[in-house]
């Protein structure tokens, strides 16, 4: 089976895998068990939707921003640039545990 992302995955221990799998996750039945630990510097309109779609895949992305007030939103569910269908993906992964949000670049 070929990972979701070949050329720059890695492959994730039992723990990892298992957590993933008891909530259901958005990928097809032949998922070969490869995560990535994924950080995005900046939340705008590029950072922001590439964090998210990693995140909707699977990925533990961590999205660190400057600007503290957009850190409180993105936390909160709350879709900082107008993306049609991103609050819902942004909502879901938040609640997924799958997305985190930071200013701290030592997170």
């Amino acid at each position: 089976m070929a990972p979701i992302f070949q050329g720059i995955s890695r492959e994730c221990d039992e723990v990892h895998l298992k957590k993933y799998m008891e909530k259901q996750p958005p990928w097809p039945d032949t998922y070969s068990g490869v995560f990535m630990r994924i950080s995005v510097f900046g939340s705008g309109y590029v950072g922001l939707v590439a964090a998210v779609c990693f995140a909707d895949v699977g990925n533990d992305v961590i999205c660190v921003d400057v600007d503290e007030e957009k850190i409180k939103k993105l936390k909160k569910g709350i879709v900082p640039i107008y993306e049609p269908g991103l609050e819902e993906y942004l909502k879901r992964n938040v609640n997924e545990d799958r997305i985190e949000f930071t200013t701290d670049t030592k997170y």
